[in-house]
């Protein structure tokens, strides 16, 4: 990287903050201006009785469980037309595509879950009756928030091996006797997010898990976060209570980057892990016997899918500025600032 590079990148960094960038290109053989969500299309001659509905959304740098959100959303929608569905992200690219292939495929959806028909993508391009979803989630209910939406969670099938590494990491963390507190925190990105919820300054979302934590008289606190600084601050407080795995994580610089655990790929597969990751440990938040989360698709699944019967905690914060250059800056003005801006305003409930 040259140094007026580096000095463009630098000054645009100050007003926007850098989106995360896949590390594969999209692929697909009709243009983009040309696919029409709930339009009928002739691809080949293959199936002419049957109706597929390829599940498919345009590059944006949105985290696993926002992917996972907006396949469910169009699952429900295949199904209740009584279309075959199909998810593409193969050819649909998401942050968590690899350059090469993770048992024998390149659709990341089939990295972590089971296709949700039997048919395969290739088929299915050369079928006669092919509809593709639009790039938004349909609806507005989140996850949560909607009884039927809720059912589909469990109908989506996590493929075994990671279901196996998961349950082994379940018996060493969640031993019998212990009360252990759940706790899932993200603060990177989403200090400079337009429009979403301002994570907590470290020290005080610590503190209002202190409270909870002798309240409902805990013994462990299981951490979930890719953020250095709650890290740090978990181990001040918590000390061996605290448990937490190793992933990696980022120490934010204002001034730079907040995706650093994402744009160093320090490690084979790096992508592909990420979403592993983040998949087996809020797979394991599902055990906690209190859980508290900041306001996320992680959490309302987490809430979803637990087979435990747990308190639950929402941490709900004020949302950042739709203004792009304000959202870039209104967290550090707020946390670092506070005797000139307002303090993030905030309730647990």
């Amino acid at each position: 990287m040259k140094i007026l590079d580096i000095i463009i990148f630098f000054i645009k960094n100050l007003f926007r903050p850098e989106a995360i960038k896949p590390i594969v290109k999209e692929n697909f053989f009709i243009p983009k201006n040309e696919l029409v969500f709930n339009k009928l299309y002739k691809l080949g001659n293959k199936y002419p009785n049957k109706t597929f509905y390829v599940i498919k959304k345009y590059f944006a740098p949105n985290g696993f469980f926002s992917n996972l959100t907006f396949v469910i959303s169009h699952y429900k929608f295949a199904l209740s037309k009584k279309y075959i569905p199909i998810v593409d992200m193969k050819n649909f690219v998401t942050i968590y595509n690899e350059k090469k292939m993770i048992d024998k495929c390149y659709n990341a959806w089939e990295y972590y879950f089971e296709q949700l028909s039997e048919y395969k993508l290739e088929d299915v391009y050369n079928s006669k009756k092919v509809i593709f979803s639009g790039n938004e989630k349909l609806g507005k209910s989140n996850l949560d928030e909607n009884y039927k939406l809720k059912k589909f969670v469990k109908k989506i099938k996590i493929k075994k091996k990671i279901y196996l590494e998961y349950s082994k990491l379940k018996k060493k963390i969640f031993k019998s006797g212990l009360k252990i507190l759940g706790v899932l925190v993200t603060g990177t990105m989403q200090k400079i997010v337009r429009g979403h919820a301002l994570p907590l300054q470290p020290r005080t979302f610590v503190n209002e898990i202190e409270k909870i934590f002798n309240n409902h008289k805990c013994n462990k606190v299981f951490l979930v976060t890719e953020d250095n600084s709650y890290l740090r601050e978990f181990k001040k407080k918590f000390d061996k209570k605290l448990i937490y795995l190793q992933r990696p994580r980022s120490t934010i610089n204002p001034f730079f980057s907040h995706n650093l655990h994402f744009e160093n790929y320090f490690r084979k597969f790096h992508r592909y892990k990420l979403g592993k990751e983040i998949l087996i440990d809020a797979l394991l938040l599902t055990n906690a016997d209190v859980f508290v989360g900041s306001v996320s698709n992680v959490t309302r699944f987490v809430k979803i899918y637990s087979s435990v019967r747990q308190k639950t905690f929402d941490i709900v914060t004020e949302n950042n500025s739709h203004n792009r250059f304000l959202a870039r800056w209104n967290w550090y003005l707020k946390v670092y600032l506070s005797f000139f801006f307002k303090k993030i305003t905030y309730v647990v409930k």
